[in-house]
């Protein structure tokens, strides 16, 4: 197999990104030590030998084909690989192997035939697709080019690339999603696809882009959305303005220097629209998986200029806020979008940006210091407590999850601490397959694990698989949640696998897998705080935490 293929079943199989496959003790571990030093003819005699006694093992059946493929036995590599399609163990990736083998044999009817079928099974792997070497005999066939997008017909006009962009979009989004119609009828997705072909060719990229993002908004998951960049695109046009819903408002709470005398202000009006009109329609451009969502992605959209020409608050190049200042006065304001680079949008907190706590003498919150960092840790030794800064379920640099955990662990003995606070306010995800350590550990720790001991801060940005880490929490531990209820559901669609457009290079992210860590029955819009905590704006400028206020206070109660 080459190295290219071999990246699928590393990502399908041996280390699954965003999910994880608890599987038994492996019976072929000399096999497996084989595969590691890539003596793949000698680990195929071990797991041949093995599925002799045990013809039901998928896994086995999977690790085979690997082995033949990369000993270039393509057609008995090709017969394991059905075995394992047989048990159900990692079809996708298995049909798509297939494919590689029929192309490397040269059948390439068979190759087309099976990478139709790895398609339509959801086959997600875009960068394999376009630089697998097995593959290189089929690039030129008009069919390869038909189903994968790649490559397309150079010279056709702009309104044929969008044609033909918007026709891939319904394909691959019929293949890849866990169920595309569950929320919206085929119907109407369709006809809302075929209306943005026939209106293209009179709107700029940027509006295509935003009605785009309201037809994946109608799938009905927080996953299924339009990246903000194109791909190989550094930067895209915004208003330069960091926006927050709070419980008294929307509010600037950031701004470049050049603007700084808005920091702080309260949004009174969105160019025609006052300004919960405008977020309200703005809520059909955001994917979301409950409301929760809407209080996150709604703000976001008010900076982006075809955006709110689409919902009617501005019909020119510019919009018009008004704001109430800290001095209680009204100021209208005109702006136009500058350039926003991926450096700048994908922080908590914007370098080069004002803040309007800046001023505060206060310290700056917990949650608000180091946030690039996934896992940090504070000691509160006046409350006999620590805090787990959770940021993302990702590792430090140079530090695995479990050694984060272990030193946890460690440092709430070493304090003799009773209280672990784990504030996952700001986490919108990472690798769900990372969490095990944590949960072990605190379902051991008889000190922490029991009630009023051990607190979990969520809120609007607890998401993906810091949504998987919170179910777990609830299920298996004593934990007591404070704040606002999570940004996604117990049990949702989920997964950002993507796919790209292939003329427009726009990144379109699609829901691939179900996550359910709860009962099937279980249909709660969220996980919701024993402790509710929101925050005002006041609470923003002057540096303070309700939900770590209200923990202290019940610890100390």
């Amino acid at each position: 197999m080459k190295a290219t293929t071999l990246c699928v079943f590393a990502i399908l199989i041996a280390l699954p990104v965003g999910h994880v496959f608890a599987y038994p003790p492996d019976p072929t571990p000399e096999a497996r030590a084989l595969m590691r030093e890539s003596k793949y003819a000698e680990a195929a005699k071990k797991l041949e030998a093995y599925l002799a006694t045990n013809r039901f093992d998928g896994r086995a059946w999977s690790s085979l084909a690997e082995c033949l493929h990369s000993s270039k036995q393509y057609e008995p590599a090709i017969e394991a690989g059905k075995k394992a399609i047989e048990t159900g163990f990692n079809q996708t990736g298995q049909i798509y192997n297939i494919a590689c083998g029929y192309a490397l044999l040269g059948k390439k009817d068979d190759a087309i035939a099976w990478l139709k079928k790895a398609l339509d099974a959801g086959f997600p792997e875009q960068e394999t697709l376009e630089n697998d070497e097995d593959m290189e005999s089929l690039r030129a066939d008009p069919r390869f080019i038909q189903l994968t997008g790649l490559k397309p017909p150079a010279g056709l006009i702009s309104d044929k690339q969008w044609e033909w962009d918007l026709n891939f979009f319904v394909r691959r989004m019929e293949q890849m999603h866990w169920s595309l119609y569950a929320k919206v009828s085929k119907e109407t997705f369709l006809s809302e696809v075929d209306r943005l072909k026939a209106e293209a060719p009179k709107l700029t990229s940027e509006r295509i882009r935003v009605r785009l993002s309201r037809i994946l908004a109608m799938v009905g998951d927080g996953h299924t959305t339009l990246s903000s960049f194109a791909e190989g695109e550094d930067a895209v046009p915004r208003i330069p303005l960091h926006f927050r819903a709070f419980t008294d408002g929307l509010f600037v709470i950031g701004a470049p220097e050049s603007r700084s005398d808005l920091v702080g202000a309260k949004v009174v009006k969105v160019g025609l629209l006052d300004t919960d009109e405008a977020l309200k329609r703005m809520r059909a451009y955001c994917s979301v998986d409950n409301d929760m969502g809407y209080l996150d992605g709604a703000p976001r959209r008010l900076t982006q200029l075809a955006a709110l020409q689409e919902i009617g608050a501005t019909s020119d190049e510019g919009i018009e806020f008004t704001f109430l200042l800290a001095d209680r006065t009204s100021r209208t304001v005109r702006m136009t979008p500058d350039p926003m680079t991926k450096a700048i949008a994908r922080r908590v907190f914007r370098p080069g940006y004002i803040y309007a706590n800046a001023k505060c003498t206060s310290p700056l919150p917990l949650f608000q210091r180091d946030v690039g960092t996934p896992l940090t840790l504070e000691n509160l030794d006046d409350a006999k407590a620590v805090y787990f800064g959770f940021h993302a379920v990702a590792e430090n640099k140079g530090q695995t999850f479990a050694e984060f955990v272990s030193l946890m662990t460690k440092r709430i003995e070493e304090k003799n601490a009773d209280y672990l606070i784990i504030d996952m306010r700001l986490n919108g995800g990472g690798n769900t397959g990372l969490i095990r350590p944590l949960i072990d550990s605190l379902i051991k720790n008889d000190r922490i694990n029991q009630p009023g001991h051990l607190y979990v801060i969520i809120g609007r940005e607890t998401f993906s698989a810091a949504q998987n880490t919170v179910n777990q929490l609830e299920s298996m531990t004593h934990a007591t949640f404070v704040g606002e209820p999570t940004g996604s559901r117990p049990n949702f669609v989920g997964e950002s696998t993507y796919f790209i457009l292939p003329y427009s290079k726009l990144r379109v992210y699609c829901s691939s897998r179900y996550w359910q860590h709860v009962t099937s029955t279980d249909r709660r819009n969220w996980v919701s705080p024993q402790i509710a905590a929101e925050f005002s704006s006041g609470d923003f400028i002057e540096n303070r935490d309700p939900c770590l206020a209200a923990i202290l206070a019940k610890i100390k109660k």
